[in-house]
Formats: C-alpha cells, sequence, structure tokens
C-alpha cells in the first residue's frame, strides 16, 4: 500500500490547478467581458489540449518508462499554471489551458500505469480504485485553495499558487520511483499508439464510452458548480449569508474521494456492469434537478451539489478499473490511452455545452436556464446504460481470459 499511497498523493498534488480556471470564472467572466460560451471554452480546452497530448504521452507508455512520462507532464502542468497567472487575455488563457491539459494528459494515466507495472499487491482494481479516487483530493484542494487565493490576493495569484501542486508531484515521484532501466529514443515519444486493435475489444470499448459520457458531466460540475453557486447566492442573498462558497465546492468535490473507493467496492460485489448503470441513472436524475433547485434556497442548492457530486464520483473508479480489467496485456497502453483520448473528450465538450446552452436559455440569469443547462447533461449521461448493455454484455474481461488460456 506504500506504493499507492505516494502514487495517490502525486496524482492529488499535480491536480492542484485543475479547478482554479472553474473557481475563478465568474471572476473572469466580469473581467474580460466574455460569454458562458467563451467561459465554457476556457474551461474546455484543457481537455482538449489533455486529447492532443493522449497519444503520445499515454500511449507512449507502453514503450516509455511511465514514471518518466508523469515527470514530464509534472513539468508542462507547471509552466502551463505560471502562464495563466500572467495572461493578459482570455485568448492567451485558452493557449496555456491547453498546455496544461497536455500536462495533465502526462500525469494521470501514465502515474496510473507506473503504478499499475510496480504494483505486488492483491486485487488490482483496488489499487486502481485508490489512485483515480484521489483526484478528488487534488480537485477539491484546487478549488478550496484557488477560492481563498484569490478572494485574498487576486485571481493571478490563485494561479501562481497552483504551480506548486506539480512541482511537489515531481519531487515525489523521483524520490519513490526507480527508473526502469530502458533508454527510449525521440521516435518513442512521438510514435502514434495504433488504437485500431481497442475498437475490436468490444467490453473495453463499452467501458471507454460509458466513461466519455462520465467525464464530460464530471467536468461540466468541476467548472460550473461556483458559477452555479454564485448565482443560487444572488438569488437568496439572506439564506447565503456566512457560506463560504470556495469551501462547498471543496467539500462537493472532496466526497468524491470515498464516494469513488465505495463505488468500486459495490462493482466487485454485485457487478461491474449493474453497478455503473444504475449509479449512471441517479446520476442523471440528481442532475436534471440540480439547476432547478436554485429556485428553492441557497442551502438546498448547496446540498444538491452535495449530492450530485457523491453520485456522480461513484462509478468512477469502476469505470477506468473496468477498462483496465477488459484490456488485452499487450494493449494496455494503448487501451488507457484511448480510455483517456475519448474520455476526457467528454470533458472539453461538456462544459462548452453547458456554456452554449445558459446563452440560448437567458444567459444563466434564471433558474430555468440552469435548470435547462443540467438537464441537457443528464440526457446525454442517459446514453451510457445502453451502450453497457450492448458491448459489455456479460463477457470476461481480457484478463480473465488471458489467465484461462
Amino acid at each position: 500500500m506504500g506504493l499507492v499511497a505516494v502514487m495517490s498523493l502525486a496524482m492529488a498534488a499535480s491536480l492542484l490547478g485543475l479547478s482554479t480556471s472553474g473557481a475563478v470564472t465568474p471572476t473572469l467572466i466580469d473581467e474580460w467581458g466574455i460569454s458562458n460560451s467563451m467561459a465554457g471554452w476556457l474551461n474546455g480546452i484543457f481537455f482538449a489540449g489533455y486529447m492532443l497530448g493522449v497519444p503520445f504521452l499515454v500511449g507512449g507508455a507502453d514503450r516509455i518508462d511511465a514514471r518518466a512520462v508523469f515527470l514530464v507532464g509534472c513539468v508542462l502542468s507547471v509552466v502551463a499554471m505560471v502562464g495563466m497567472a500572467l495572461a493578459g487575455n482570455v485568448w492567451v488563457a485558452m493557449a496555456f489551458r491547453f498546455l496544461g491539459g497536455i500536462g495533465y494528459a502526462g500525469c494521470y494515466m501514465p502515474g496510473l500505469k507506473a503504478l499499475v507495472d510496480r504494483y505486488s499487491g492483491g486485487d488490482p482494481s483496488r489499487a486502481v480504485s485508490f489512485y483515480t479516487a484521489s483526484y478528488a483530493i487534488g480537485a477539491g484542494a484546487s478549488f478550496w485553495m484557488s477560492g481563498a487565493v484569490a478572494a485574498e490576493f487576486g485571481w493571478r495569484w490563485a494561479f501562481g499558487a497552483a504551480a506548486a501542486g506539480p512541482l511537489v508531484a515531481f519531487a515525489v515521484v523521483s524520490w519513490a520511483l526507480r527508473p526502469d532501466g530502458s533508454r527510449p529514443a525521440l521516435a518513442d515519444w512521438l510514435r502514434f499508439p495504433n488504437f485500431l486493435p481497442v475498437f475490436s475489444n468490444r467490453p473495453a470499448m463499452g467501458y471507454i464510452v460509458a466513461y466519455t459520457l462520465h467525464t464530460g458531466e464530471l467536468f461540466v460540475f468541476l467548472s460550473w458548480v461556483v458559477a452555479f453557486l454564485t448565482f443560487a447566492a444572488a438569488l437568496h442573498p439572506i439564506s447565503a449569508a456566512g457560506w463560504d462558497i470556495p469551501f462547498i465546492s471543496f467539500l462537493v468535490t472532496v466526497v468524491a474521494l470515498p464516494s469513488s473507493i465505495v463505488g468500486n467496492e459495490i462493482a466487485i460485489r454485485f457487478g461491474r456492469r449493474r453497478t455503473i448503470i444504475v449509479v449512471m441513472m441517479a446520476t442523471a436524475l440528481i442532475a436534471a434537478g440540480t439547476g432547478f433547485s436554485a429556485a428553492l434556497s441557497f442551502p438546498v442548492a448547496a446540498l444538491m451539489c452535495l449530492v450530485y457530486g457523491t453520485i456522480i464520483a461513484t462509478d468512477s473508479s469502476a469505470l477506468t478499473a473496468g477498462t483496465v480489467g477488459s484490456a488485452r496485456p499487450d494493449e494496455r497502453g494503448a487501451t488507457m490511452a484511448l480510455h483517456s483520448f475519448l474520455g476526457f473528450g467528454g470533458g472539453a465538450v461538456g462544459p462548452l455545452i453547458l456554456g452554449a446552452t445558459l446563452d440560448l436559455t437567458g444567459g444563466g440569469e434564471t433558474v430555468a436556464s440552469w435548470g435547462i443547462g443540467f438537464t441537457v447533461i443528464a440526457a446525454l449521461t442517459l446514453i451510457g446504460p445502453p451502450v453497457l448493455l450492448r458491448l459489455v454484455g456479460g463477457a470476461r474481461t481480457a484478463a480473465v481470459r488471458a489467465e484461462a488460456e
């Protein structure tokens, strides 16, 4: 468990800037005079950068020590956070936000592969569960720290402070993990992975498609929860008095840690596909009600966000563990790369979809506008269950089949 704890800590630290943009979105909208759609682009372009980096940084982990890839990702993340702190307009900010996504691509899945390659404990899905759940600590701490620093010193300092996270992650992994001794050539870093065999792996593709929908919904929530709570607070200033929105955002994010771990344990006991389908249906139901909850009171809206943050993360580890478990042994890097590439494509598009919906329904200035926005996201989430039923079925994973053979 020592290795799991170290990599989970490094993962959380590398994410310290993940939610900074979302935490200061209302401020950037006012200061730069941008639309909700443009704010959605600013948040979502991070995941477009992630998509560009994944084929090379994650797919390359089949040929390159994943430890080295993780360290490169940390360096890129530091540069991106410093660049965001110095950005003078939304276009420059988007460029560095895009670079931050590439850095995250070098950290998230390569960190998981570095863990899986070196893990020698019991059920590997538990190691995957703890690692993937650690994002909640990083994302939650990012909300809390960014909101607190921005309130005291301004939004630029929030991005500057976030650069400390990937620096810590770099130091931790450099110290704790030994290099595997490989000496990759430049071509190994630039080679595009072959995704075609992965597309023929039906169980893996079922989990990947469901993960794409899940990630889109998750990062809609992370990108817009502060703006939504700010709207609810303005709508109910009396009931919102004394509430700390950055701290609430931290809570609704960090609950994902136990939720994701518990969700994986439930999946182990009652079946992965069944658990994920139930969670996705419950998430869609909660999402549809979250936007409209602002009409009642600020505490009710905050409670709905807490419930939403809890439910939305329940299938996170189960989905990733499902993909890893379904991967053929010689295609693990490519399978994880496609999982990330398509999955975080959802993260790129989701915030934009909500932002555009807000602009089309009143600019996010009415309860109906937020209600319709979250309902659209809920409808997209409901695509997941039939896909899982169709592709995953009752088939054993590739790993189990390989052991049987």
